[in-house]
């Protein structure tokens, strides 16, 4: 859905300096996930850098909302303490996912990211968490068209992966809660 994902795009656009943002085009983005050489015009990565009292990164992708999902859009993101390109990998890896397997991902979904978060992070899979740490920055977009949720993708271990297929999204939030971490430190212990 072509309109809404440029929607998206002026929204983010939006939303954060143009000296703060970085745009990679899917032509700088497709080799990163498909051997098959296919190509999605409709997807970029946003890359925003640190401002203000706000002392992390922000990666956001534009293009995932393509693809509805129960009649939602989804957009998502991830929050990173330092620039790595480690980080664009992921999320076009993330997007890859969604746009094209046969069960796309959807709020409080956990993926495995397939190798280490960074290098040096024991963070190996993501939550689609419906919580939104910076839900003050970026929220949903509502139009005509439809309704993009922007969705973090928080980086998890896999012990914590594993709390959520027995115990469900509920209890790993409360998990996060009480373990008062920083959960955007790339080396941070399981809270579970």
């Amino acid at each position: 859905m072509p309109g809404l994902v440029d929607r998206a795009e002026k929204y983010l656009k939006s939303r954060f300096s143009d000296d703060d943002t970085t745009v990679y085009l899917s032509t700088d983005l497709a080799h990163a996930a498909d051997g098959n050489g296919r190509r999605f015009p409709d997807f970029k990565l946003l890359k925003i850098a640190p401002a203000g009292a706000r002392d992390f990164w922000i990666y956001a992708s534009v293009g995932a909302s393509a693809r509805a999902v129960n009649d939602r859009y989804l957009e998502f993101f991830t929050l990173a303490p330092l620039d790595d390109h480690a980080h664009i990998e992921n999320m076009v890896v993330l997007v890859y996912y969604h746009l094209t397997s046969n069960r796309p991902l959807a709020p409080m979904d956990v993926c495995a990211i397939g190798r280490e978060w960074v290098t040096g992070s024991k963070l190996d899979h993501f939550l689609i968490s419906r919580i939104n740490p910076i839900r003050n920055e970026l929220d949903s977009l509502h139009g005509e068209d439809g309704c993009v949720n922007f969705h973090w993708a928080q980086p998890i271990h896999a012990q914590e992966a594993a709390f959520h297929e027995r115990h469900g999204v509920g209890e790993l939030e409360e998990a996060f809660e009480k373990a008062s971490t920083n959960i955007l430190a790339l080396t941070r212990d399981p809270v579970v």
